[in-house]
């Protein structure tokens, strides 16, 4: 995936964040309170957003919103032969070399003649504010006036692609959202990318071009003379390839433009989610039956991702499926697993879809006592924690989908953050882009050590517990700060572990200075 960078002004908590990474792997460490979980919870909004406006675009292709203007489209029946003629003449000049985009002469100069740029991108903007609106308050459970800062007129944020603008949204004190997305259509066409993919467009383009121009088809049969067919195909098949074009340029950095990607959101206290969750789904059947429904409902759109995650939660499998977790025994992502069932559980979980009065029941099989499974209401807390985390690899997350975790090291012994981190970076070298957020210094070692063991030749690093490399190009860490700012970490030879040294320097100096009063009080002295 490209690299995706994001600027933020007085949102929520946040005063001002200036180029913030998210790559691969993004880490977001800090105090609490100083917006970590904040900028999570706005990258899954927009994502969301980003989704469901080209969910609604793709929707709309068959309309005539695109290129009314350019002189293919005002040709009429009365027009006469040879100007349709000379029309498609210089139309399908280019279509027909078939070699690469950028000698689609007739394309670009249609974006051009038809101003696509701001059609397009003023579609978008309209479409991404009423998405981004909508997920913002569904996901904060707050009007989008109260994600300003208090004490700022607008908050601002702002999201660039390789360097280049992707779309901003300000947000006035009224709660009004506008969006902006700068479209250059000319340049995505010449740019000679996702050609194999756009190909099929471009065959029937040219089939649809040659069908135009013969003396039949424009003559017309029946009630709907098949020129005015093909015109309107034609103007269906140039819609779908600019809305292609516009996705790929999104998708390039945005999971949530991509055509089957999704993101998850695993909040905080899973565990306590894991051990009420029959109760939850014997509550919804509960509610089903009284309103006739036949299966278990989802869960009522209250806001908050973590009414998402309880949907997820309720709806799991356990089984491979499509997601990560499928594929043959030495697949990276079954790998995964196997290093999350020997390593960290040291069992494995699984859903029982018959469980006790029929509901699907999380259980975990402790390796010890292979013959026995308990429900998850009666396993320790961090098996709890560690289930949602462990089912949705194996069961949801798939390449090209986006993972946000709060706090994987939450009720884990210090001992399993290694096999954690190998976990995290195993899903980040299979193209999950995975965000966390966390507290413990523990867990940035275990990242510092697979990051160092990157350094190594194959060989080498075999004879190290840390698994696949984890290259630095591919981490970024961002510190918070609860004066509202954030800066991106420099890795070098690791990441910086200031904050958490400066705690344990203090905890030290407390405690020496507690020990120099004792013996003070003994009328000793402390050497």
């Amino acid at each position: 995936m490209g690299r995706l960078t994001l600027d933020l002004r007085d949102f929520g908590p946040v005063s001002q964040v200036d180029n913030m990474e998210i790559r691969d792997l993004t880490i977001f460490v800090g105090p609490n309170g100083s917006g970590k979980s904040f900028v999570a919870m706005l990258l899954y909004a927009l994502d969301r957003a980003v989704r469901r406006t080209f969910d609604g675009l793709i929707s709309r292709v068959e309309e005539p919103w695109l290129v009314p203007e350019s002189p293919l489209f005002r040709i009429e029946a009365s027009t006469p032969p040879a100007t349709v003629e000379r029309a498609l003449g210089e139309f399908a000049v280019g279509l027909g070399t078939r070699r690469t985009i950028s000698e689609f002469a007739s394309l670009v100069s249609l974006a051009r003649t038809a101003a696509l740029d701001d059609r397009v991108g003023g579609l978008l903007a309209k479409s991404l504010e009423t998405a981004v609106a909508q997920q913002l308050e569904g996901t904060f459970g707050a009007p989008c006036a109260d994600l300003v800062r208090q004490g700022s007129s607008a908050a601002h944020i702002s999201l660039r692609c390789d360097g280049e603008p992707l779309f901003s949204v300000d947000i006035d004190g009224a709660g009004t959202v506008a969006a902006n997305v700068p479209l250059d259509i000319a340049n995505l066409i010449t740019s000679g990318k996702n050609l194999q993919r756009l190909e099929p467009l471009l065959g029937e383009l040219e089939w649809v071009t040659h069908m135009l121009g013969k003396p039949a088809v424009r003559k017309g049969r029946g009630r709907l003379p098949p020129k005015e067919v093909m015109w309107q195909r034609m103007q269906m098949l140039l819609s779908q390839f600019i809305v292609a074009l516009v996705r790929d340029r999104f998708a390039a950095c945005w999971p949530g433009a991509g055509e089957t990607s999704r993101s998850y959101y695993l909040p905080a206290s899973r565990a306590g989610f894991v051990a009420s969750q029959k109760l939850i789904a014997l509550a919804y059947r509960e509610l089903g039956k009284r309103a006739g429904a036949e299966r278990l409902p989802e869960v009522p759109p209250l806001p908050g991702p973590a009414t998402d995650f309880l949907n997820e939660l309720l709806q799991l499998t356990g089984k491979p499926g499509n997601g990560s977790g499928s594929g043959g025994s030495h697949s990276p992502a079954r790998q995964l697993t196997n290093v999350f069932e020997g390593e960290i559980l040291h069992g494995t979980m699984k859903v029982d879809a018959k469980g006790p009065g029929g509901i699907p029941e999380i259980q975990f099989v402790d390796e010890r006592f292979p013959a026995m499974a308990f429900s998850s209401h009666r396993v320790h807390s961090g098996a709890g924690e560690l289930a949602p985390i462990f089912l949705f690899i194996k069961s949801r997350v798939r390449p090209g989908d986006c993972l946000v975790i709060e706090e994987p090291e939450a009720h884990l012994h210090p001992g399993l953050l290694l096999p954690m981190a190998k976990v995290l970076a195993g899903l980040a070298n299979s193209k999950v882009r995975v965000l966390v957020t966390s507290h413990s210094d523990f867990l940035l070692t275990a990242f510092n050590a697979l990051l160092a063991a990157s350094q190594l030749d194959a060989k080498s690093r075999a004879r190290l517990p840390v698994g696949p490399p984890l290259a630095p190009k591919t981490v970024s860490v961002v510190k918070y700060s609860r004066g509202g700012t954030a800066c991106q970490m420099q890795i070098g030879d690791g990441i910086p572990a200031d904050e958490f040294e400066q705690v344990v320097e203090s905890l030290y100096d407390l405690k020496a200075r507690t020990e120099n009063l004792i013996h003070k009080r003994r009328g000793g002295k402390r050497s």
